[in-house]
């Protein structure tokens, strides 16, 4: 499991970064082609745009899906978390949080363990 931070951040850097080398690669090869070689047909030129178009097109919708799942993971770990937080209100101190996807809520709830058994020996010696 990685911190939620990390995951984020590196799932961004991955997309932005592979965005802009084709974005960079498709410039340079223009470029390329409209220096060296000055006999450039318009047909490849509108073939080249046509290909970085689709392929812009394609990446954007990846790049949302990959986003939207990521953050649908986050939400459910936050609503089962609150839900763990509830029941130790309710003084239900047997409950048990499992983390699935990201580190920071494992070691919260390590945390919240360790106050729970503080709290039930309290209860225990009150009564």
């Amino acid at each position: 499991m990685k911190k939620i931070k990390e995951q984020l951040l590196t799932r961004f850097s991955i997309l932005l970064g592979g965005t802009l080398f084709i974005v960079l690669l498709a410039s340079y090869m223009l470029l390329k082609s409209l220096f060296l070689e000055q006999n450039i047909a318009v047909d490849l030129l509108n073939i080249l745009y046509i290909k970085l178009l689709l392929f812009t097109l394609i990446l954007l919708p990846l790049t949302f899906y990959i986003y939207k799942k990521t953050v649908d993971k986050l939400h459910e770990e936050i609503t089962t978390f609150q839900n763990y937080i509830d029941k130790i209100d309710q003084k239900d101190y047997e409950t048990t949080f499992k983390a699935k996807y990201f580190q920071d809520f494992l070691l919260l709830s390590v945390s919240l363990k360790n106050i729970i058994k503080r709290l039930h020996s309290k209860d225990k010696k009150k009564k």
